[in-house]
């Protein structure tokens, strides 16, 4: 059977069906676009640069609930803090 454009070691590690990564989108990101972007084989990711422990936690927890699909957490560490 010849090679499936989409199956590649990338989709392949990740778990998803197509070569897409959604851009993270620092201050735009939603946790229903994430969990669109899973649900529809690419790897949806959330930007969380801004947001604490806590609410970080509630993201993913309501991402989850979204999707059962694999999805990426940005999260952005200051060298200065």
């Amino acid at each position: 059977m010849p090679h499936r454009w989409n199956e590649n070691r990338l989709t392949a590690k990740l778990g998803i069906d197509y070569p897409v990564i959604q851009g993270p989108l620092g201050g735009l990101s939603s946790q229903r676009l994430t969990a669109a972007v899973s649900n529809f084989g690419g790897l949806g990711s959330f930007a969380a640069h801004s947001l604490t422990p806590g609410a970080i936690k509630d993201v993913i927890a309501e991402i989850r609930s979204l999707t059962s699909k694999p999805f990426a957490m940005n999260l952005w560490v200051s060298m200065e803090d």
